[in-house]
C-alpha cells in the first residue's frame, strides 16, 4: 500500500511540473493574514505551470472579509496545450485566537473555462484528442495561520463542489462525458515573509493539493473513450510563487 501510495504522488508531482492532464485546474484557496478593518491584501502568483493568478481580501469594518479574484493561462500549442480562464468572489470572517494566531473562514461562488489538448492512444494508435470545459463552483474554505513580526504561515482547506456546464472529450467524434458535478478537496500551506517590519509588501510561496472525492462512482464503461476520459478526473498539484501587497485603504 505505501508503494502505491508513493507511486500514485510521485506521478501526482511529475505530472503537475508539466501542469497535469485535468481539464479543471482550481484557482489555489485564498489566504487571509488581515487583522485590522480597512486593510486589504492582493496577491499575485504564477503556478509552475505558468497559470497567473491575482486575488484580494479586504476588511470593509469588523471581523467582516470580502475576497475576489481571476486566473488565467493562455494557449501556447495546437496539439499538446492547456488554457483556462476563470474567476471567483466570497465573504466570510476572521477570528483573532491571541496575539499571533488567527482563523479565518470564507464561502463564494465562482466560473470558468477550460481546454486541453493531449496525446490520446486509440487501439494502439497514437493521436490527440482535447477536453473541454464550462463550470461553476461553490466553495468554502477554512484556515488558520500564525502572524508574527516578520511574515505568517498557515494552512487552509477548501471543499469545492464544481458544477459541469459541458464537459466534452474530442478524438475522433465528440463525446459528451458522464458527469455533470464532482466535489474536490484542497488542503494548502502557505508562507508569507516581509521586506521590512511594516509588512506591507511580501514574497508568498504555497504547496497545495486538489483532489476528487468520488472518483469511482462515475460510470465509464460505457465509452470507448473510457481511458482517456478518466483523466478529467486527475488529481493536482499547486504550486506557487508570488507577491502580497499590504495596503491599509482606511483607517480604524
Amino acid at each position: 500500500m505505501i508503494t502505491d501510495y508513493l507511486r500514485r504522488y510521485s506521478a501526482l508531482l511529475a505530472a503537475s511540473l508539466l501542469g497535469g492532464c485535468a481539464v479543471y485546474t482550481p484557482m489555489q484557496p485564498t489566504i487571509a493574514t488581515i487583522r485590522t478593518p480597512g486593510q486589504a491584501e492582493v496577491a499575485a502568483s504564477v503556478q509552475v505551470s505558468g497559470r497567473a493568478e491575482l486575488t484580494a481580501v479586504y476588511c470593509p469594518g469588523g471581523n467582516l472579509l470580502l475576497t475576489g479574484g481571476a486566473t488565467y493561462l493562455p494557449k501556447n500549442n495546437d496539439t499538446v496545450f492547456y488554457t483556462t480562464r476563470q474567476w471567483e468572489l466570497g465573504g466570510g470572517g476572521y477570528v483573532p485566537l491571541g496575539k499571533n494566531w488567527q482563523l479565518t473562514a470564507l464561502g463564494g461562488y465562482g466560473a470558468g473555462y477550460g481546454n486541453r489538448g493531449l496525446v490520446s492512444y486509440h487501439q494502439q494508435t497514437r493521436g490527440f484528442a482535447q477536453f473541454e470545459a464550462r463550470f461553476s463552483k461553490l466553495f468554502g474554505q477554512a484556515g488558520l495561520a500564525y502572524i508574527g513580526k516578520w511574515g505568517s504561515f498557515g494552512a487552509v482547506y477548501r471543499l469545492s463542489k464544481v458544477q459541469f456546464s459541458q464537459l466534452d472529450y474530442r478524438s475522433r467524434t465528440t463525446t459528451a462525458l458522464p458527469m455533470s458535478t464532482m466535489l474536490r478537496h484542497e488542503p494548502m500551506l502557505f508562507g508569507r515573509v516581509g521586506f521590512n517590519e511594516a509588512q506591507r509588501w511580501q514574497i508568498q510561496g504555497t504547496i497545495g493539493f486538489s483532489g476528487v472525492d468520488h472518483p469511482g462512482r462515475t460510470d465509464w464503461t460505457a465509452f470507448p473513450t473510457g481511458i482517456d476520459a478518466r483523466r478529467a478526473l486527475d488529481d493536482i498539484m499547486l504550486l506557487s510563487l508570488g507577491v502580497v501587497f499590504r495596503p491599509q485603504l482606511h483607517k480604524q
